[in-house]
């Protein structure tokens, strides 16, 4: 009492014993992860001492996606989790070449909807809960992003012009980015847009922040070959007040 007022800003739990996962509960995000957790002992204070393969992958030891897949269905059939919300998973990409490699863990990424349009993060990036997988033991090692609670209040709002869009496109969406060279000039040709919810966070003045999920344009990069620019997306909210309020993407 001493210190004031106090509430829990994280929530830890694990196994009481024995091997499982651990669950931590964000409630500024209303968010859940798991973690695969191992037993401390006094010779493995970490609980990670355990003779694991972790040498990198190549083509000939690269699981399918079905493969991968199954495995984060079926975990998530055991712990019960609800994918109400979520759409048809799929594999993150990993590219191999001949005699390339790449890490043991890889992931799959089950994407939100809403109301039947994929959610997308402001940067571009497709929000979803991610499931990290150890390809070796073909074991689920941790989940990310799953929803808890959430209780989405809808509200209605003025849209912004098409001259207000195609302007915040031109500067490179809601999120800032950076070049690498900052006297190299490229043009990046955009594509024809789809529409569907954005995941935006709108910060209050007490440093905390809410989820916003507002309809969106997703412009698609055409010609950035060289890989120049930090995301495929251009991502524009069509709601006047994000649009307004949002500062130049310049890219510097």
């Amino acid at each position: 009492n001493s210190l004031g007022e106090m509430e829990a800003a994280y929530t830890n739990l694990q196994p009481a014993d024995g091997d499982g996962y651990t669950v931590n509960y964000d409630p500024s995000s209303k968010s859940i992860s798991l973690s695969e957790f191992h037993t401390p002992s006094k010779e493995c204070p970490w609980g990670m001492c355990i003779d694991w393969d972790t040498s990198m992958l190549t083509a000939d030891t690269f699981p399918s996606d079905e493969e991968l897949i199954a495995v984060s269905d079926a975990f998530f059939d055991e712990v019960d989790l609800d994918k109400t919300l979520l759409s048809e998973p799929y594999v993150n990409e990993y590219f191999i070449g001949e005699g390339s490699e790449v890490d043991t863990i890889l992931s799959v990424t089950y994407p939100f909807e809403m109301d039947g349009k994929p959610v997308h993060y402001s940067w571009g990036g497709q929000a979803g809960v991610t499931v990290s997988i150890d390809a070796h033991r073909m074991k689920v090692i941790g989940a990310n992003w799953i929803y808890a609670s959430q209780n989405f209040e809808s509200s209605s709002y003025p849209g912004a012009s098409s001259e207000e869009i195609l302007a915040m496109a031109e500067q490179g969406g809601v999120t800032p980015a950076q070049w690498e060279d900052p006297t190299q000039v490229v043009n990046l040709d955009l594509g024809t847009p789809t529409l569907i919810y954005a995941q935006i966070q709108d910060y209050t003045e007490f440093g905390t922040y809410n989820d916003l999920y507002a309809p969106a344009y997703l412009f698609p990069i055409l010609n950035d070959t060289q890989d120049l620019y930090y995301g495929d997306f251009v991502v524009v909210p069509l709601a006047e007040e994000l649009v307004s309020n949002s500062p130049p993407n310049i890219l510097y």
